[in-house]
């Protein structure tokens, strides 16, 4: 499978960070709009976040943004991991 180009791949980012950043009636108008559930956003956010040190690597994305994606993917991660939240 090939790797799409650098571009495409920043805007994936940017998309998945926008969503995650906005407000929650912001969040579930996406949701409605797409069709899809909740977890749909971490999701959307881990693809994008896969492909972030390939970005640094090429220079389309500093290297100082690395620790705040870390940052986000963890508090995804935990919250897949707590089966009480319905967030």
């Amino acid at each position: 499978m090939e790797t799409p180009d650098p571009s495409f791949r920043r805007r994936l980012l940017n998309e998945a960070l926008t969503v995650v950043a906005a407000p929650a009636r912001v969040q579930a108008a996406w949701l409605e709009k797409h069709g899809v559930v909740t977890d749909e956003i971490a999701l959307d956010f881990d693809h994008a976040f896969r492909m972030a040190e390939g970005l640094v690597e090429e220079g389309f994305l500093s290297r100082d943004a690395l620790p705040e994606l870390r940052l986000i993917d963890s508090i995804f991660d935990e919250m897949s991991r707590d089966e009480s939240t319905d967030r």
